[in-house]
């Protein structure tokens, strides 16, 4: 494995500097891109997906937890099939899965799981990995093409206004990367990280 060049201080000192301005440049992209993404339009969701978990059948609203956001992640996890090894990674590592959902809720956020998974597949998963993240199978396939998913892994986010739920945003797999803690995904919310 190749190492990096040994230099003087002087010549390492310009150098660190000069990638301090290109890290200070990303993040000020960066911040302006989560910017834009709170202020993204919101579309109405007409209809009240439903969703099935070892407990039964719950409604889309009934997701947000009388919150105003909710964040579902859509695990790839087909019925008959093993759960998906990326998704089981990123839900890992969100941590303690009991402490960022604490973390959420204090932003007025939900978080669940969904997959195509049958309830009781599902909970097998749950229970071999001692997750406690909410997770529930999707009745039919009106929410995914509602959110657009494609069959990987994504975010989909929702905001609750009374009793009507609005799509806020999407977060593809290609951007998953970059989230994996309470911080970001607020970050793609439109709450933001204000305090609520």
């Amino acid at each position: 494995m190749s190492q990096p060049q040994r230099t003087s201080r002087e010549e390492w000192l310009a150098a660190r500097e000069a990638l301090v301005e290109k890290e200070s440049a990303l993040r000020s992209a960066r911040e302006e891109l989560s910017a834009r993404c709170r202020m993204l339009p919101m579309v109405r969701v007409e209809q009240n997906h439903m969703f099935e978990g070892a407990n039964g059948k719950v409604s889309l609203t009934e997701l947000f937890e009388r919150r105003r956001q909710l964040v579902i992640y859509h695990f790839w996890f087909p019925p008959g099939d093993a759960p998906c090894e990326g998704c089981s990674l990123w839900a890992s590592d969100l941590g303690d899965l009991g402490g960022s959902y604490a973390n959420l809720h204090e932003h007025d956020t939900s978080l669940a799981f969904v997959s195509r998974a049958t309830p009781q597949e599902i909970e097998a998963v749950r229970t071999r990995r001692n997750w406690t993240m909410p997770w529930y199978s999707v009745v039919g396939e009106d929410f995914h093409e509602l959110t657009g998913y494609d069959g990987w892994a994504q975010l989909s986010i929702f905001v609750r206004e009374g009793e009507d739920a609005y799509l806020a945003n999407i977060v593809p797999m290609r951007d998953l990367a970059t989230i994996g803690n309470h911080w970001t995904i607020l970050e793609r919310c439109p709450l933001g990280l204000k305090e609520n």
